[in-house]
């Protein structure tokens, strides 16, 4: 009986071995999801635009930019709805794409 009960106390430290472990190895997945996702997100942004979107000319051009600039477009109800969509298919947020001329004034916008 006292051996059995040996048994039994190592099987529940075993068990809680176990779920240690678990719940380690789920947190450093969600860790590499979550720096998977930067990266990839990352390789877009370099992808869409060569330049370094923290340049120190789009933080000089944004620090000219006037209060409620493009304040229309966050209050457009195509944009609110694009916004507002939850699309559970999807794996990506969706992003805006904003096309223009060079000069049409895109980087003032946000």
């Amino acid at each position: 009986m006292h051996q059995q009960l040996e048994q039994l106390q190592s099987l529940s430290d075993v068990r809680e071995t176990t779920a240690k472990i678990q719940r380690v190895a789920k947190d450093q997945a969600s860790r590499l999801d979550v720096q998977r996702e930067a990266e990839y997100k990352q390789k877009v942004l370099s992808w869409i635009s060569p330049t370094n979107p923290n340049h120190e000319r789009h933080h000089a051009v944004q620090a000219l930019r006037l209060d409620d600039t493009g304040g229309w477009l966050l209050q457009h109800p195509e944009f609110l709805a694009w916004r507002d969509k939850d699309d559970p298919d999807s794996v990506l947020p969706s992003t805006l794409w904003c096309h223009g001329s060079p000069g049409s004034g895109k980087t003032v916008l946000a």
